[in-house]
């Protein structure tokens, strides 16, 4: 999406679009592409260590639950991440497009493990995916908020 600015011409304002916007909306775009990537790095590390913990400390039967619960807060502090990262103009769509991605992974994560899982995991890990968003999205919003209290320079 590139801005454009109004140049008056003849007295009447014409449309231009300028090499400065363009390239602010190129990095715009790419800091919005680092946040999810950022976001879905900073959850699957969170995931990854939970579970190499959850495996030697938690019993079998209630491995899955536990995990379900975990990733739970892992997603939160993901999506945080990735709104953190955004742009202010980009956050909100940065959190849909990670909560997109999310789904569509989790879906093909519940095809590919459907025989090796209890199916109520993953379904419940798909259920749970978007409120976890959204509370990281809010989250965020509650943090840069804070933020800006403190120091007014703050975007």
């Amino acid at each position: 999406m590139t801005r454009l600015c109004f140049a008056p011409l003849d007295s009447a304002a014409k449309l231009v679009k300028t090499p400065e916007t363009s390239f602010m909306s190129a990095r715009r775009i790419l800091q919005s592409v680092l946040a999810i990537v950022g976001g879905y790095l900073g959850n699957a590390i969170l995931v990854a260590a939970t579970e190499q913990l959850l495996l030697k400390l938690a019993p079998r039967p209630a491995f899955f639950f536990l995990d379900l619960i975990s990733q739970c807060g892992c997603g939160v502090a993901g999506a945080c991440l990735c709104c953190l990262i955004s742009e202010e103009r980009e956050r909100l769509l940065a959190a849909i497009v990670f909560n997109g991605l999310g789904l569509v992974l989790g879906a093909i994560s519940i095809v590919t493990s459907w025989n090796q899982e209890p199916h109520w995991y993953g379904i419940g890990l798909l259920c749970v995916w978007t409120p976890c968003t959204w509370t990281g999205y809010i989250f965020a919003r509650h943090l840069i908020g804070r933020a800006r209290l403190a120091s007014p320079t703050i975007r």
